[in-house]
Parts: C-alpha cells; structure tokens; sequence
C-alpha cells in the first residue's frame, strides 16, 4: 500500500507512548562507561551477556476490523545481524503493533507478532509465542528471543525521518533461548513516506 500524506501526518506521534519530557526514563537503561544495558542486578548475574542487534527494516500499514485508517496494525520485517545467534549469521526481525486514536493522537501499544507472522513463523520452527510478544529475532533456524515492548518514544527530525527509542524485556524464545530474560533498549529511525528504516537493539541477556 502507498502511504498517503495523512499517514506522514499522523505518524508524527506514532509509538508515542510517553512523551519526550519522559525520555530519560529509557535513557537510564545506558550504561556509559561500555554501553552495556540492562538493570544492574541482572549485570550482577552469573550467565547474562551483552546483546547487540542490527537490522535493516520494512513497516507497513494493515488494516483492522471495525477501525479506519491511520488506525490499525503496523507489523514489519527486518534482516540483519545480531550476537549470540553465530557469527556472521543472518538473523532475521519481526515486529507488530496497533495504533490507535487517542486524546494526544496516533499511539501505539506493541500488538502480538503471531496476529500479522504466525503461518511464517510456524514455517521456521517457532511456535508456543506468547500474545506479549509483540517483536521477536531469529536465525530461521528454530532459534529466537522474544521482545515485550515497555514504553516508546518518537521524534521528527525531517520529512522522511523519524526517531524512535523503546524500552524492551527479554521473555523467552525458542530453542537455545527458550529461558532467555533480560531487558534493554531499541532505537532507530524509519521513512514514514515508504516505511523502510534502520533499527539496533542493545540488551543485557541471560539464557
């Protein structure tokens, strides 16, 4: 679907689930000294590493029953890289969340990945996804983390350009991650004429 002028509009507050003057409460996650992210506690466990992810993405608009445009579903997909899935392995991202009208605008809670990706998900090996789930990474070759999405924050900075940082929890996944937790934050940037943006995530995991 093309997206229309009134989409460029409205996005301007998509994901906005907090305001900017909030931001700082994302920004504690940062550890300065070696961007290490994460509760202290969970640094302190024996087990947890550093998680670092990069993806290259694609969001697009999918309508809802009984709700109109701007309102609906923005699911996407990624590809990129990320550690501890094997070195100079392709991993691969899939996101979901619903956007609604509201007092301050268009916001956006994180919708469940498996409403818009179940039937591909399935094809790769990754079932018993919680409805929580609302962005998960894979290797496609039945492993992955699955990612709650907290609270989010975005930003114009140009016509074609929007920021965006979220808090994100670490509730599981599949195969060599199905005990995974941790926490951490996500941030990037994406064209809201053509929906194609950049993302990284940095977490702090024990699985």
């Amino acid at each position: 679907m093309k997206w229309s002028g009134f989409f460029l509009t409205s996005v301007l507050v998509l994901s906005s689930c907090m305001s900017e003057a909030e931001a700082p409460v994302a920004n504690d996650l940062m550890e300065s000294a070696d961007g290490v992210v994460g509760d202290e506690n969970l640094r302190k466990i024996p087990g947890a590493y550093n998680y670092m992810e990069e993806f290259d993405n694609y969001i697009f608009y999918k309508p809802v029953e009984g709700f109109s445009f701007p309102e609906g579903l923005y699911p996407g997909t990624g590809e990129g890289s990320a550690t501890r899935f094997g070195k100079g392995k392709k991993s691969y991202s899939f996101i979901n969340q619903f956007a609604s009208i509201g007092q301050t605008g268009l916001n956006t809670i994180g919708a469940p990945v498996t409403d818009v990706f179940e039937e591909k998900l399935v094809e790769m090996g990754l079932n018993g996804i919680p409805s929580a789930v609302s962005s998960l990474t894979t290797d496609g070759d039945g492993n992955a983390l699955w990612f709650e999405n907290i609270e989010n924050v975005t930003s114009q900075v140009a016509v074609d350009r929007i920021n965006f940082r979220a808090t994100i929890k670490v509730i599981g996944g599949n195969g060599k991650f199905s005990d995974a937790f941790g926490e951490g934050v996500v941030e990037g940037y994406f064209n809201p004429i053509d929906g194609i943006g950049k993302s990284k995530v940095m977490a702090r995991i024990n699985y």
